[in-house]
Parts: structure tokens; sequence; C-alpha cells
């Protein structure tokens, strides 16, 4: 057994690109676009374009980060069920 993939996960615009571009240099690396609820508070809900072209791309084969995060409380909640 041995490691045949690896899926790197994208929490933001910028690191959903930085995972995109390491995918495309490898053959066994794949990406995953998504928005950490961390990070909800600084996206716009009317600009999340990025994200569906992201998921459009052939080496992006997850949705991830997403989700809600209530412990922390880092983003305003409604803010994160809007993103």
């Amino acid at each position: 057994m041995g490691v045949c993939g690896i899926l790197n996960c994208g929490c933001d615009h910028e690191s959903t690109q930085t995972c995109i571009a390491l995918a495309e240099q490898y053959p066994f690396v794949y990406a995953a676009a998504g928005i950490h609820p961390h990070e909800a508070g600084r996206e716009d809900i009317q600009t999340l374009s990025w994200l569906y072209q992201a998921l459009r791309h052939p080496k992006v084969v997850s949705l991830g980060e997403i989700g809600l995060d209530y412990h922390y409380d880092f983003s305003p909640r409604d803010v994160q069920k809007k993103v």
C-alpha cells in the first residue's frame, strides 16, 4: 500500500487557485475548491463566480472546505449561511 493520490483543499479564493496550480503540475494531485467558514466574512455572495469557475476545472474533484462553524464564530452566522 502506498499513497495513490493527494487532495489539496482550498479554503478561500487564493488558496483554491494555489491548489489548482499544484494539481496541474502533478498527475497524482487533485484540488478541492471552497470557502472555509472562518473566511466567509471575506467573501461577497454576489462575486462567487471564481468558485463556480474553479469547480469546472478538470483537476478539481471536490467542493470543500465548506460548512458552518459556530464554535469559534470568526464570521457571523448569517454570513456563513449565505456563503
